[in-house]
């Protein structure tokens, strides 16, 4: 199996059963073909020569013309066919194990954003196929990626995190941080369209330590406006959501954004505030807003022309009646609410979607979609603004009618007045798909395959409560096709037969991949443990062979009283060749006390050693040795067992060495495996250290850490651990 990399595992499953069948292998052949043919064409020997823009390029190019193929249909049906078989029956398993309490099309939602958050994060370059979620509710952690890699700033957020490690708090503090400070907190409190917010506990902090930062690097000494206070409500609520899911029940204490977070943060505010329109900037509706509200009246004049007449009537009449006044277009009854991109005059999950549309093309030429709401705003209002006598009255209704619209009323707004195909047919002229699929309608697509596996599991509530245990009860054994149909419906009144197979079909196919997943994790052993696990077999034997040689010794060595044959065990031992060679043999026991002994001439020599008589079973004739007595039979017993011993010593000395000899190498092998062990251990500790600065936002030393409280110590040094091997990973050190 692939390692983990995010991606939700049915995507993987679907990704290695769909390379393994005849539609794929016919697909990638044929597009093989269609490379390679350029390729001889213009006399180019290998794909790998030429510069990668130009191989991304011919790729896509042969691409296009797969599209045109049988190949790349029956490609696209096996693709749909094994995504929506592999979606269906991991949320059938999900919902069965009752882990959470939704329903199967949620969970069936929430799969497919997390499939496309681990595909956006490890492959930023993607973003542009986002722009197919035009019109859609994005999730947090998809709308804090999309907004991330729409704005980003390598430049700001590296400069960001110099500022953070230079421990000088002057790079990130404003002089008037307490100003700032103070204004944040009165703004997040008496601002009634920032309820989201305003239960999160640290969005004051970190809107401060934001604005702060902002400022301090801006050539402006005077203060922050009011504009720019409210355009960092969207990006702090946007980090703030995606980090903390349960924000009421989140203590203060715990929630503290790393560096990471609060750079990419810092990035984002300012590359949007440097690329925001001119007129964003003005305090008056100028030349600069002139282009804006001309394309806003033009939308409006082809949707509902009655009403362009009528505002345009209402506005000469004002102006007749003040003559001093300038003329201006009905549309600057919006310029307010531009200046700050909707904050505080709609609800912040309202500002928050129409932004996610801004951010779904950003950067697309001549795409905007704040005319198309500005025109949609105007229409929804449109009774309340004709019955207007001034201005001031216009902008009042304005603002009243919509005081209370919601991003149900927007998107089903646009769908009403087709304003979202204005913007879609945009999208898709700058990309490169011939058709974009407007996601939020797809009961008007009619070349989407239709869901096949949605019923193929139909689960009632009994069975889902004990679906984990009867796949435990499964047997380990092979499973026999008849087996299937031995089902006892005893306890299942009221279901029918072909329910109770389908769930029996999916607990087998769940303990298959199970199984699977077993021998994969079987074959990963490395060689060297194997190794090891072989040499300490080895050891095991020749110590046990060892332990029964000092047995064998000792019973022979033992003192007997008249001497016979009986006392002596005098059945060979089974050795093998292996072991006559590799072990010594154990000396004949010393003969009794009785026995007849010669004494010696030259008792300085020391006695000889012993040699075997061939004439007499049991006995030894020694030259030149005095007759033994009991000290001599322990001196000999206790010289056999330090023989047997410093044997023992050796072979566990060799067996030791020889394993050590495998793992960390002999000579200059093992001199560069301890230099890298050193490095390694220094790169573990610096990444450790920073850890400390990302969770905790100040060094740490390692007494003060174990000071603190045990269930706090842990939970830290388990947050740290996470962060110091994300850390490693991201350095590729491990």
């Amino acid at each position: 199996m692939a390692t983990y990399s995010g991606i939700p595992k049915w995507t993987q499953v679907s990704k290695q059963k769909i390379q393994r069948t005849d539609e794929w292998m016919s697909f990638t052949k044929e597009l093989f073909d269609n490379v390679s043919k350029p390729l001889l064409e213009n006399g180019i020997r290998t794909f790998h020569t030429l510069p990668q823009e130009e191989q991304k390029l011919l790729v896509l190019d042969a691409v296009e013309v797969m599209k045109t193929k049988p190949a790349y249909a029956n490609l696209l049906e096996v693709v749909n066919s094994t995504l929506d078989q592999e979606l269906s029956a991991e949320a059938n398993a999900a919902v069965a194990k009752k882990h959470h309490s939704l329903s199967k099309l949620d969970f069936i939602s929430l799969e497919c954003e997390n499939a496309v958050e681990a595909i956006l994060n490890k492959w930023p370059e993607t973003k542009v196929h986002m722009r197919q979620c035009l019109g859609v509710f994005l999730s947090p952690k998809l709308r804090y990626l999309l907004w991330k890699v729409q704005l980003e700033n390598d430049k700001a957020k590296k400069d960001y995190q110099k500022a953070v490690l230079s421990g000088d708090k002057k790079r990130l503090v404003s002089e008037i941080d307490f100003e700032i400070s103070q204004k944040s907190q009165s703004l997040l409190i008496s601002d009634s369209t920032l309820g989201p917010l305003q239960v999160i506990k640290a969005a004051q902090s970190v809107m401060r330590h934001l604005l702060s930062y902002y400022h301090r690097g801006s050539t402006d000494r005077t203060g922050l406006t009011d504009t720019e206070y409210l355009l960092a409500v969207p990006f702090v609520y946007c980090t703030l959501s995606a980090f903390f899911t349960k924000d009421d029940k989140v203590p203060q204490q715990k929630q503290v954004l790393n560096t990471e977070a609060l750079a990419v943060l810092a990035s984002q505010y300012s590359m949007f505030l440097r690329k925001r329109p001119e007129y964003m900037t003005t305090s008056q509706a100028g030349r600069s807003f002139n282009a804006f509200a001309t394309e806003v009246k033009h939308i409006l004049t082809k949707t509902d022309p009655v009403l362009v007449n009528k505002l345009e009537v209402l506005v000469l009449r004002q102006h007749k009646s003040e003559p001093n006044v300038k003329s201006r277009s009905f549309v600057e009854v919006v310029f307010p609410w531009l200046r700050t991109l909707l904050v505080g005059y709609l609800s912040l999950e309202t500002v928050m979607y129409i932004w996610d549309q801004m951010m779904v093309g950003y950067g697309v030429e001549n795409f905007d979609p704040l005319p198309s709401f500005c025109a949609l705003f105007i229409l929804i209002a449109r009774d309340s603004l004709v019955e207007s006598s001034n201005w001031k009255e216009l902008e009042s209704k304005l603002r009243s009618s919509l005081k209370n619209l919601t991003r149900n009323d927007i998107r089903g707004g646009m769908i009403q007045y087709k304003l979202n195909s204005r913007l879609s047919g945009v999208l898709e002229k700058a990309g490169t798909e011939k058709r974009l699929y407007p996601v939020s309608q797809t009961s008007t697509l009619n070349n989407l395959p239709p869901w096949r596996e949605w019923y193929s599991a139909k689960l009632s509530k009994y069975l889902r409560s004990n679906q984990q245990k009867k796949l435990e009860q499964l047997p380990l054994g092979p499973l026999l096709e008849d087996d299937k149909d031995d089902i006892s419906l005893g306890s299942f009144q009221g279901e029918t037969v072909e329910e109770l197979r389908n769930e029996r079909d999916n607990l087998v196919e769940e303990l298959h991949l199970m199984r699977a997943e077993l021998a994969d994790a079987r074959q990963d052993l490395s060689e060297e443990k194997l190794a090891k696990a072989e040499l300490q077999e080895v050891a095991d034997e020749q110590i046990d062979r060892l332990r029964r040689q000092i047995e064998l010794a000792r019973r022979r060595a033992a003192p007997t009283e008249p001497f016979s044959a009986r006392d002596f065990d005098l059945t060979e031992p089974e050795y093998t060749e292996s072991d006559t060679s590799s072990v010594i043999s154990a000396p004949l026991p010393t003969p009794p006390a009785s026995s007849k002994l010669k004494v010696a001439k030259s008792p300085e020599h020391g006695p000889k050693a012993p040699s075997r008589s061939p004439s007499h079973r049991g006995y030894t004739e020694v030259d030149g040795a005095v007759e033994s007595a009991p000290e001599d039979k322990e001196e000999d017993v206790n010289k056999e067992e330090e023989e047997a011993l410093d044997v023992l010593r050796s072979i566990v000395g060799r067996v030791m060495s020889g394993a050590n000899a495998m793992a960390h190498g002999v000579g200059e092998e093992q001199e560069r495996l301890n230099a890298k062990t050193a490095t390694d251990m220094k790169n573990i500790r610096r990444a450790f250290d920073q850890a400390k600065m990302d969770v905790l936002g100040k060094p740490m030393t390692d007494d003060e850490l174990t000071s603190l409280p045990e269930k706090e110590r842990m939970k830290i040094t388990l947050v740290l651990n996470e962060a110091t091997k994300k850390r490693l990973q991201r350095l590729k050190l491990v």
